[in-house]
């Protein structure tokens, strides 16, 4: 593959503003993205897998220790009193969708920076960025191809195996990276017949009598 096969910037920023999620192509009137993939083997893409899954393990673990010594909520995290309430109410459920960042050294280890459970942004990008470029990529494999529905698997399993009929995201962050990850959620859900609304925590207020 060269980059003679790549589509012009131009011509790719056009169809990403088509797409309708992401609208930042340039960045201080340069090129935001690079068009070439980096293309990983089988060998390498499963040994990325496999580490963001025992990366969750570990957090899984950890998070049943805390539930199951709740006075560490106090003496080591020291979580606020509105943090606390949110944990409890979560009851350890952390596990919606994450974004683990994997780093690939110069000795062959991978190593993990990062575990975003909270509002894990970069989906748009990948999920997006991949679906339009692959097809100047030769035979290759789109690992996000089957997110969105896997995605919405996950909300029927939290929702007691019943497709809920509205969805609604509460978006902890003013940063205008999350909204595109909340767009393709908020699409995914009306895809297959659910409502959706969204809302910033700080728009939220207490109903009376609630």
């Amino acid at each position: 593959m060269t980059h003679d096969t790549l589509p012009a910037y131009a011509d790719f920023a056009r169809a990403l503003y088509n797409v309708g999620i992401l609208d930042d192509a340039w960045l201080d009137g340069r090129p935001r993205f690079r068009l070439q993939g980096v293309v990983l083997s089988w060998t390498q893409a499963n040994a990325l897998r496999h580490a963001a899954e025992r990366v969750g393990a570990v957090y899984q673990e950890l998070i049943t220790l805390v539930w199951d010594h709740p006075a560490w909520l106090d003496n080591y995290f020291c979580l606020t009193p509105y943090q606390k309430l949110m944990w409890f109410a979560a009851q350890g459920r952390w596990h919606g969708i994450a974004r683990a960042d994997l780093f690939l050294c110069t000795d062959g280890r991978l190593q993990c920076c990062e575990v975003n459970s909270d509002t894990p942004s970069g989906e748009a990008e990948a999920v997006i960025l991949n679906r339009l470029l692959a097809p100047y990529h030769g035979a290759v494999h789109d690992p996000n191809r089957r997110l969105p529905g896997a995605f919405w698997r996950m909300l029927v399993a939290s929702h007691g195996a019943r497709p809920p009929r509205t969805v609604g995201i509460v978006y902890p962050t003013e940063l205008t990276d999350d909204l595109s990850m909340i767009v393709c959620i908020g699409n995914g859900s009306r895809r297959v017949g659910a409502r959706s609304s969204s809302a910033h925590r700080t728009t939220c207020t207490p109903v009376k009598g609630a």
